[in-house]
């Protein structure tokens, strides 16, 4: 299935504005497809529920960034930096490394190439010598697995 409908999903989440996180969100959304098939899922209806998931995806990342955008600039007019708020950044700081230090060393080296290095999953697999496909979906199972662990549910 992901061979047949990837490259359409692929530029479909381009179309819709994805961006650069066009090729993650395709993998993703086909990951999701393939891990939990809806039941009464029709062959002729697979593009139609692709389509969907694949707008909701691309809207919820484009939402995701305008929200982050907006938090950070409404906290440096309020100048949030109190003590209370460093504790508090510090603290949750204190459980990302917690939770990372509890990953399978290959997952943290995925997770630091992708987002500390900011290598794309394309670059990715070319050092490790990996196909991108297996990559993008080590690093679903690896925010998976973190996102367990800091109690942020699956």
């Amino acid at each position: 299935m992901i061979d047949r409908y990837h490259a359409w999903a692929l530029e479909y989440a381009r179309k819709k504005g994805a961006g650069q996180d066009a090729r993650d969100i395709a993998h993703d959304v086909l990951v999701a497809l393939l891990e939990n098939p809806p039941e009464d899922l029709h062959s002729g209806s697979l593009h139609a529920l692709l389509g969907a998931r694949l707008r909701f995806r691309v809207l919820d990342s484009q939402q995701g960034r305008r929200e982050g955008a907006r938090e950070l600039s409404s906290k440096l007019r309020a100048n949030e930096t109190a003590p209370s708020d460093r504790a508090r950044r510090r603290r949750a700081a204190r459980q990302a490394v917690e939770a990372l230090d509890q990953l399978c060393s290959t997952e943290r080296r995925l997770l630091r190439m992708r987002y500390i290095d900011d290598m794309r999953a394309v670059d990715i697999a070319e050092s490790t010598g990996q196909s991108a496909a297996a990559v993008r979906s080590a690093l679903f199972r690896a925010r998976a697995s973190l996102r367990l662990l800091l109690g942020l549910g699956a």
